[in-house]
């Protein structure tokens, strides 16, 4: 890539260097078993993301709650109970 890259302080590529750039491109076979082989780990990825941000959300709402004593400990895990 050096060759297409510019500028003296910061380097940069520019659009009409970006496009001379070669590219390999892989069979349509190879992309396919590829992307079998990754969706399972996207979705496992999206998965634990979605359940970090439920986790969050519930530790968000309930701590508050514990620490200024408005709920106790056995309340706040009857509502977890609940929202899980």
């Amino acid at each position: 890539m050096q060759p297409y890259v510019t500028g003296a302080v910061q380097a940069k590529i520019n659009q009409a260097n970006l496009f001379r750039l070669p590219v390999v491109l892989a069979a349509a076979s190879v992309n396919e078993a590829f992307g079998e082989i990754i969706d399972p780990l996207y979705h496992f990825r999206r998965s634990n993301v979605e359940e970090s941000r439920s986790l969050a959300d519930l530790r968000d709402t309930l701590l508050p709650e514990l620490i200024s004593g408005t709920i106790r400990v056995p309340d706040a895990e009857r509502l977890v109970g609940e929202a899980v």
